[in-house]
């Protein structure tokens, strides 16, 4: 998989103002391939959970001595839990957040986009194009 992520990258025409958002699977494993060499930040969705909030301390750590800069988006968030996500992650570069929402819900099932409408999505992109340029 790292020999296809290299050509696909080496053979994309960038200009300076272009991003590109690859999303993979989540884990450490991209490290070890040298992907961190094809790429420039890391961005990582956290869930409420143990295992992705370790998984993102973990992949920090990986991108840091990588020279590589980390932002966080925090998923299926409520009020009750959100500021034990944040205390579990403190630190950290947090650039939103996205609601426990029963419609996200529902679209993710049927495997439809998130609503490019939904208040919380421009200005995660908006910070994401300033993290970038």
């Amino acid at each position: 998989m790292g020999n296809l992520f290299r050509l696909l990258f080496s053979s994309l025409s960038i200009d300076t103002q272009d991003l590109v958002i690859v999303d993979t699977a989540a884990g450490v494993e991209h490290f070890g391939r040298s992907l961190d060499g094809c790429c420039d930040h890391v961005l990582c969705v956290a869930d409420p959970s143990y295992e992705s909030l370790m998984m993102v301390r973990k992949v920090d750590a990986l991108a840091r001595e990588a020279g590589l800069g980390v932002s966080v988006v925090l998923n299926r968030v409520t009020p009750e839990i959100e500021s034990e996500i944040e205390a579990a992650l403190e630190g950290l570069k947090i650039i939103g957040e996205l609601p426990d929402s029963r419609s996200v819900f529902l679209n993710n099932l049927k495997g439809r986009a998130l609503d490019p409408g939904m208040a919380e999505i421009m200005p995660i992109c908006d910070t994401i194009e300033k993290l970038c340029f």
